[in-house]
C-alpha cells in the first residue's frame, strides 16, 4: 500500500506540474458542450507543444473514459518554438512581455540583452517618428499600424512592442504582420492598460520618448517535441457492417499569434462537438464501427492528420526500413556510449574498443576542427601582424593539427601529451552527444510504434469515410467539402461523382434533422456559386488530406464565418454564440449517426491516391572538407507547397521527413524547402542551405513519385537583411537577385537567400560565409538592374561590398542603393562627356537625381523620415532611368563601331579592286587585309567608343571571330547545297538549263567591282554623290523621343474624388506602394 500511495502521489504531482490538473469531478462525469469548451479554454494557450495542449489531451482522455471509450495515444514528433520568457527593464521596473509569433521561422530571441532608448511612435507613420533618432531603439507601436513595422525595421530599430488599442478585435490585425523572411527583429505584445500602469506619467496619445534607456531580453528557441493525437474506437453492432469504419476527426489544439494569450474558446467547437457526438454514439451504438480522433498540430498545416494518414497510407517496406534503422541506431549508440563510459586509464591496446571510440568521438572532433578553422580564417583575414595575433594563430593551428591527428588514429593507447589532453576532453562531450542521440532515437521509435498500433487497428477494417470537423459558432450554416485550402488542386481533378452518394445522404439527413442550422450541399457543383465562395477565410481541412490519400474524405465546416477571433487573445467563451453552436452540434451528430448507420457511403470508386512523402538528408559542409558528411542535426526546415507551410526537424543522423505532400498529378506547386539552424541561446542563424551545391532540383522538389528523396548541403553562414525591394517606378517586386563576393567580384562559393518570389514581402535575408564582402544586384526582370548594392566610394566607384560580419542588416537600403548607383554612374557619365558624347536627357536626370540624393542625406541627418524616404525613392528611380540610358548609349556607340567595321570589309575589297586590281590571289588577300587593318587602326585612334570599352581589342577580335565563323558556315552550307544538286542531277540524268540565280548575282557583282578601276572618274563621282545625299538626309531628319499624358473622360461626373490605380494586367498594386503614391501626390489639390 505505501508504494501504491507513493506512485499515486507522484502521478498527481506530474499532472499538476504539467498543467494538466482538472477538478476531480470532470474525470468521472460527462460534461455539456458549454462546460467542455469552458474547460478547454481556461488555459493560457493550447498551441501545439504548450502546457495547455498537454492538459487538453488529458481532459479529452478523461471525457473518452467517462463516455465508456478506451482512449489510445498516437504520438509524432514536430518542431515548435519554445518560449522561456521575455522581459523589458526600465530602471528598476521589470515588465513581462508576451512574444508575438509573426515570423514564419525565426525564433525571435534577442541575442542577449538589447539596450536602447524606448520610444512610443503611435501608428509608425513618417510624421509620428519625425525628429526621433530611432536607430538602435526599442519601439512601442500601435497594433493597428498595418505594415509600418517594415519601415521602422529598415531604419534600424532593435525590437518592436505592439500596443493594443484596437477596439474591433480581429485576427487580421495579426495576419497582416506575418512575415516569411527570417528577419532578426523580435516583436512583442502588450495591452494598453498594462503599459499605462507601468508608465503612468507618459501619455500614450502622442508619440515621444518614454525612457532614455531600456533593456529587453527574450529567450526563444526551436525544439522538437512529441505531440499527441487521441483516438478511441466504438465497435459497430451490425454483423455485416461492423468491419466498415467511419473515422471522425476534430482538432483539439489552437492557433496562437501571441504567446500565452490564445484561450481558443470558439476554436474548441470542433473537439467539443466530437465529444458530444461520441457520447451520443456510445448511447446508441452505430451499425458501422466509428473511430474518434482528436488530432493536434492543426496550425502546423494539419500535422496530426497528415501523420495518421501517413501511417495508414505508407508502404509496409518503408515502415520496416525505418524501424530497422531506428533499432540499429539505438544499438550502435548504446554500444559506443558503454565503451566511452567504461574507459579506464591508462589505455591498453584493444582494436575493437578503439574502433568504437573512433566512431563515438568522430562528430565532436570534426566540429572542433571546423570551429578552429573558421577562427583561423577570421584572424588571417584581419591582416593583423601583432605578436599576440601571430601567437594565437600558431596555437590554434597546433590544436587543429592535434584534433586531426586524433581523428586519423586507429589506436588510442599511445597518444602523446597534447593528443592525450584533447582526447580526454573529447570523451565527456561525446558522452553527452550520445545520450541525447539515444534519447532522440528512442522517442522516434516510440512514435513509430504508436503509428504501427494505429495502422494495425485499421488493418481489419475497410475505411468507409473520413469525416473532419471544422466548426465555429458564428456561421450561417453547415457545409460538406471534399477539398480545402491546404492543397491547390489542378482544375482537371474532378471528384464530383465519387461523393454523390454521401452527398445525397447528408442532404436527406439535414432535411429530417431537428436542428435549425441550414445545410448547404456543397459536394455537388453549382453553376451559381463555387465551393470556395462559402469561405470568408481559407482554412486547411482534414477531409482534403484523406481525399488526397485515396479515401472518401469530407470536412463538415461552418460556412459564412471568417473565424476572426481564432488565435487571438479575444477568443473567449463570452464571444461564443451558444445557441448556434448547440444547434450545429445536433446537426453534426445526426449526420455522423446517419453515416455510421446502414446507409451506403461510397459510389463504387475512390479518389486517386496522391499522398506523397519527402525523405531527405541534410549534412553540414565543414571548413576545408570536400564533401558534406557531418549530420546537420537540429536544423529546422520550412517547406512550402503553395501558400501552406510544413515544418520538419533534422535528427541526429541527418535525416528528415515531410509527410502529406500532393504529387504533381494533383498539384502544380513544387515543394520549396528553406532550412536554417538557429543558435539556441541567441536565435542567430548558424547554418543555411547551400543553394549552389545543393542544386535547385533538391530544394525545389517536383513531386514525381509518392516517395521522393532529396539531399541538402548546409554551410556555416552570416545573415544580412535588405529592405525596400519594391521598384519605385512601377511598384514591381525585385525578385531577380545576383550576389557577388566583393573580394573577387564573382559569385560567392556558398550562399543562400530567403524566398523573394512570393510577391508578398519587400525584404530578403541573404546568407554568405563569414568574412564575405557582399555585393548584390536586384531587378524585377532579367534585362536590367534596378537596385545595386556595392558600398562604393569616390575612390572606388565599384565598391568593395558590405562586410557581412559587420552588417547583419543593410539599413536604409533604398538610400544606400541610390547612393551606390549614382557612385557607379557619375564616373561613367563623365567618361562619356570627356569623349564628346553628350546627352541632355542624361544630364537633366543626373542633376535631379543628385539633388534628391543630397536631400535624402540631409533629411536623414535631421530625422525627417518622410522627406528622406521620398527623396531616396526619387533618387533611386532617377538612377534607374539614367543607368538604362547610359547603358543604352554605350551599347549604341559600340554597335555603331561594329557597324563601321562590318562596312570596312566590302569597302576594303572594293578599294583593292579600285587601287590595285591584282590578278594574283595572294596579292589580293594581302592588299585587302592591309587596307582593312589600316581602316581599323584609323577608327581605333579616332572613335571614342574604343576608349569607352573596357577591352577594345577584344571587340575587334570578337568581330573577326564572328565573321570567320559565318564565312566557314556559309562555305559548308553552299558546299552541301552543291553536292545535293549534283546527286539530283545524277539521279535524273539531267543537265541544268541555265545558271543559278546566286551564281549570276556573284558573277555580276565581281564584274561590276572589276570595272571600278576602268571607270575611275565615274566611280569617284558616284561615291561623292552618295556621300552628299547621305549627309543631306541626316541633316534634315531628326528623331525625338518624348512622353505625352492623355485623358479619356468616361462621363461628366465622377462617383468619388480620387484615382483608381491598377497594373496593366489589372492586378492590384502592393500595399507598400500606398505610401509612395501618397508622397508623390502630396502637393496635388482637389
Amino acid at each position: 500500500m505505501p508504494s501504491l500511495r507513493s506512485f499515486s502521489f507522484f502521478i498527481f504531482l506530474f499532472v499538476l506540474v504539467s498543467g494538466g490538473w482538472t477538478p476531480a469531478s470532470h474525470a468521472s462525469q460527462e460534461l455539456s458542450l458549454q462546460e467542455q469548451i469552458t474547460e478547454l479554454s481556461r488555459f493560457e494557450e493550447r498551441t501545439t507543444g504548450s502546457k495547455g495542449a498537454r492538459a487538453a489531451a488529458a481532459f479529452i482522455k478523461e471525457q473518452f473514459v467517462a463516455a465508456g471509450i478506451t482512449p489510445k495515444t498516437y504520438t509524432f514528433p514536430i518542431p515548435v518554438r519554445t518560449i522561456t520568457g521575455a522581459n523589458l527593464q526600465v530602471g528598476e521596473k521589470t515588465i513581462p512581455l508576451d512574444t508575438l509569433r509573426y515570423n514564419a521561422i525565426t525564433p525571435e530571441a534577442t541575442n542577449g540583452t538589447l539596450s536602447g532608448p524606448l520610444y512610443y511612435v503611435g501608428s509608425g507613420n513618417w510624421s509620428d517618428i519625425k525628429t526621433m533618432h530611432i536607430e538602435n531603439a526599442i519601439i512601442v507601436l500601435d497594433a493597428d499600424s498595418g505594415q509600418n513595422w517594415q519601415h521602422l525595421a529598415s531604419l534600424g530599430v532593435k525590437a518592436v512592442i505592439y500596443l493594443n488599442k484596437f477596439r474591433s478585435p480581429s485576427k487580421y490585425l495579426f495576419e497582416e504582420k506575418e512575415e516569411l523572411t527570417p528577419i532578426q527583429l523580435p516583436c512583442f505584445w502588450m495591452e494598453e492598460q498594462e503599459i499605462k500602469q507601468v508608465f503612468k506619467k507618459f501619455n500614450f496619445e502622442k508619440p515621444g520618448l518614454i525612457a532614455s534607456t531600456a533593456n529587453l531580453t527574450a529567450e526563444v528557441h526551436w525544439q522538437e517535441i512529441v505531440s499527441e493525437t487521441i483516438y478511441g474506437l466504438i465497435p459497430g453492432t451490425d454483423p455485416e457492417l461492423k468491419n466498415e469504419i467511419l473515422i471522425l476527426d476534430a482538432f483539439y489544439d489552437s492557433s496562437g499569434f501571441v504567446a500565452k494569450r490564445a484561450p481558443g474558446a470558439d476554436e474548441a467547437s470542433s473537439i467539443a462537438t466530437l465529444l458530444q457526438t461520441a457520447k451520443r454514439l456510445k448511447t446508441n451504438p452505430p451499425a458501422k464501427s466509428v473511430l474518434l480522433v482528436a488530432s493536434s498540430g492543426h496550425n502546423e498545416a494539419l500535422a496530426g492528420v497528415r501523420d495518421i494518414i501517413w501511417s495508414i497510407n505508407s508502404k509496409s517496406k518503408h515502415l520496416r526500413k525505418q524501424k530497422k534503422e531506428l533499432k540499429s541506431g539505438i544499438k550502435e549508440a548504446k554500444k559506443q556510449l558503454t565503451t566511452l563510459t567504461q574507459i579506464s586509464w591508462p589505455l591498453i591496446p584493444d582494436g575493437e574498443r578503439d574502433a568504437l571510440i573512433s566512431l563515438a568521438i568522430g562528430d565532436y572532433l570534426k566540429l572542433s576542427v571546423d570551429s578552429i578553422s573558421r577562427e583561423l580564417n577570421t584572424l588571417r583575414l584581419q591582416k593583423d601582424d601583432s605578436p599576440e595575433t601571430n601567437e594565437l594563430i600558431q596555437e590554434l593551428s597546433k590544436s587543429r593539427l592535434l584534433f586531426r591527428r586524433i581523428g586519423w588514429r586507429n589506436s588510442f593507447h599511445d597518444l602523446g601529451d597534447g593528443e592525450g589532453k584533447l582526447f580526454q576532453e573529447a570523451i565527456p562531450a561525446s558522452i553527452e552527444i550520445l545520450k541525447k542521440r539515444i534519447a532522440e532515437l528512442k522517442t522516434h521509435n516510440q512514435c513509430l510504434k504508436s503509428a504501427y498500433a494505429f495502422r494495425n487497428l485499421l488493418r481489419d477494417y475497410e475505411i468507409a469515410a473520413f469525416v473532419s470537423l471544422h466548426l465555429s459558432s458564428h456561421g450561417n450554416g453547415l457545409g460538406a467539402f471534399h477539398q480545402g485550402f491546404l492543397y491547390t488542386l489542378k482544375e482537371r481533378v474532378n471528384r464530383t461523382g465519387i461523393f454523390s452518394v454521401i452527398a445525397d445522404l447528408l442532404d436527406a439527413t439535414a432535411n429530417t434533422s431537428s436542428s435549425s442550422t441550414p445545410y448547404v450541399n456543397t459536394l455537388r457543383p453549382s453553376r451559381l456559386r463555387s465551393w470556395s465562395s462559402w469561405f470568408l477565410d481559407h482554412p486547411p481541412l482534414g477531409g482534403e488530406v484523406a481525399s488526397l490519400a485515396g479515401m472518401l474524405g469530407i470536412s463538415l465546416v461552418s460556412t459564412g464565418d471568417a473565424r476572426a477571433l481564432w488565435g487571438t487573445p479575444w477568443d473567449t467563451v463570452e464571444n461564443i454564440d451558444w445557441d448556434k453552436l448547440e444547434n450545429q452540434a445536433i446537426l453534426v451528430g445526426d449526420m455522423v449517426t446517419a453515416m455510421a448507420g446502414t446507409a451506403k457511403l461510397q459510389a463504387g470508386r475512390l479518389p486517386r491516391d496522391g499522398f506523397s512523402t519527402v525523405t531527405g538528408r541534410a549534412n553540414l559542409l565543414l571548413q576545408g572538407e570536400l564533401f558534406a558528411e557531418y549530420p546537420a542535426a537540429k536544423t529546422i526546415l520550412l517547406a512550402y507547397q503553395g501558400s501552406q507551410k510544413h515544418y520538419a526537424a533534422v535528427d541526429s543522423s541527418g535525416t528528415f521527413r515531410i509527410k502529406g505532400i500532393a504529387d504533381k498529378k494533383h498539384a502544380l506547386d513544387k515543394l520549396i524547402i528553406e532550412g536554417y539552424r538557429f543558435d539556441e541561446n541567441t536565435g542567430q542563424v548558424l547554418w543555411a542551405i547551400d543553394k549552389k551545391t545543393t542544386g535547385k532540383q533538391n530544394y525545389r522538389i517536383k513531386m514525381r513519385r509518392r516517395d521522393m528523396k532529396t539531399d541538402l548541403v548546409m554551410f556555416s553562414c552570416k545573415e544580412t537583411t535588405i529592405f525596400g525591394l519594391l521598384e519605385p517606378r512601377n511598384f514591381n517586386y525585385l525578385t531577380k537577385i545576383q550576389l557577388l563576393d566583393g573580394r573577387r567580384d564573382a559569385p560567392p562559393a556558398h550562399y543562400w537567400y530567403s524566398r523573394i518570389d512570393t510577391r508578398t514581402s519587400t525584404m530578403a535575408s541573404i546568407y554568405t560565409e563569414p568574412g564575405t564582402w557582399l555585393k548584390a544586384t536586384l531587378s524585377d526582370n532579367v534585362l536590367t538592374r534596378k537596385m545595386i548594392l556595392t558600398n562604393g566610394t569616390e575612390d572606388n566607384s565599384m565598391g568593395f561590398g558590405y562586410p557581412v560580419d559587420q552588417y547583419s542588416s543593410i539599413n536604409n537600403t533604398v538610400y544606400r542603393a541610390a547612393s551606390d548607383i549614382w557612385t557607379v554612374l557619375s564616373p561613367r557619365i563623365k567618361n562619356l562627356e570627356s569623349h564628346g558624347i553628350f546627352d541632355n536627357k542624361i544630364s537633366q536626370l543626373e542633376e535631379r537625381g543628385l539633388i534628391a540624393l543630397t536631400q535624402a542625406k540631409n533629411s536623414l541627418l535631421e530625422h525627417d523620415y518622410k522627406a528622406f524616404s521620398s527623396a531616396a525613392s526619387e533618387a533611386m528611380a532617377l538612377a534607374n532611368r539614367v543607368y538604362v540610358q547610359v547603358e543604352k548609349t554605350q551599347k549604341d556607340v559600340l554597335l555603331g563601331v561594329l557597324f563601321y567595321i562590318a562596312l570596312f570589309v566590302p569597302f576594303a575589297f572594293c578599294m583593292e579592286r579600285f587601287l590595285f586590281n591584282y590578278a594574283n590571289i595572294y596579292k589580293r588577300i594581302v592588299a585587302f587585309c592591309g587596307i582593312l587593318f589600316l581602316l581599323i587602326t584609323i577608327i581605333y585612334n579616332v572613335h571614342p567608343a574604343f576608349q569607352l570599352a573596357y577591352s577594345p581589342t577584344v571587340v575587334i577580335l570578337a568581330f573577326f571571330i564572328l565573321g570567320l565563323s559565318l564565312m566557314v558556315s556559309l562555305i559548308i552550307f553552299f558546299r552541301f547545297e552543291e553536292e545535293m544538286i549534283l546527286l539530283q542531277r545524277r539521279a535524273s540524268h539531267k543537265r541544268p538549263a541555265e545558271i543559278s540565280h546566286w551564281k549570276a548575282f556573284t558573277a555580276a557583282f565581281f564584274l561590276g567591282v572589276s570595272n571600278l578601276r576602268r571607270r575611275r572618274i565615274r566611280t569617284m563621282l558616284t561615291c561623292l554623290t552618295l556621300i552628299i545625299l547621305t549627309f543631306t538626309i541626316m541633316s534634315f531628319t531628326t528623331v525625338k523621343s518624348g512622353e505625352r499624358q492623355s485623358k479619356l473622360f468616361f462621363q461628366e461626373s465622377s462617383p468619388y474624388q480620387g484615382l483608381l490605380l491598377k497594373r496593366v494586367d489589372w492586378k492590384s498594386l502592393p500595399v507598400e506602394a500606398v505610401g509612395n503614391l501618397v508622397d508623390g501626390f502630396q502637393d496635388t489639390k482637389g
